[in-house]
């Protein structure tokens, strides 16, 4: 092959072992420091670590347009928080739905001893962890898990594309 400008890629880490994986986008990072290249991926982790813009198309038309930190930073739902907290499980629901920046709370599992483990999604941009953590202190309710999952493009992927 020449020394083209622009080089197309469509899947090109797809059926390859991890190392064959690695190798390739070492080679694509090294490629794009003199040329443009336009990789077509369903992979949106690979996305992630390869590209430094993305362009995410439905039908045929733009839907978003950014760098995958911006992308991720600006959605809706930026990601949600996992709580794993010991106390009366419609009281916790109750106290948890009336904080600040909360969209929804999901109750994954509740056992005999009361402890219960939630999913809570919060508005993008937000941090909701210190409110839980002194809601938790306030009540003299023990917590024993409290973590943030970031967002990933993926979620931005899901969230401008869903039907639902």
């Amino acid at each position: 092959m020449h020394d083209p400008p622009l080089l197309i890629l469509d899947e090109p880490t797809n059926g390859l072992d991890p190392n064959q994986i690695r190798s390739i986008r070492n080679l694509i990072k090294n490629l794009a420091a003199d040329r443009t290249i336009f990789l077509s991926s369903h992979i949106l982790s690979e996305v992630e670590m390869i590209c430094k813009k993305v362009i995410i198309l439905e039908g045929g038309h733009i839907k978003a347009n950014d760098t995958p930190a911006n992308l991720v930073k600006n959605m809706r739902a930026a990601g949600n928080i996992s709580l794993e907290i010991q106390a009366p499980k419609a009281e916790l629901i109750e106290a948890v739905e009336a904080l600040p920046h909360i969209k929804k709370v999901t109750l994954n599992h509740s056992s005999d001893d009361g402890w219960q483990n939630l999913t809570i999604l919060v508005d993008s941009n937000t941090e909701t962890r210190p409110r839980l953590s002194k809601l938790a202190e306030e009540k003299k309710w023990p917590l024993r898990t409290l973590h943030r999952h970031v967002g990933t493009l993926e979620d931005v992927f899901v969230e401008l594309t869903r039907k639902d």
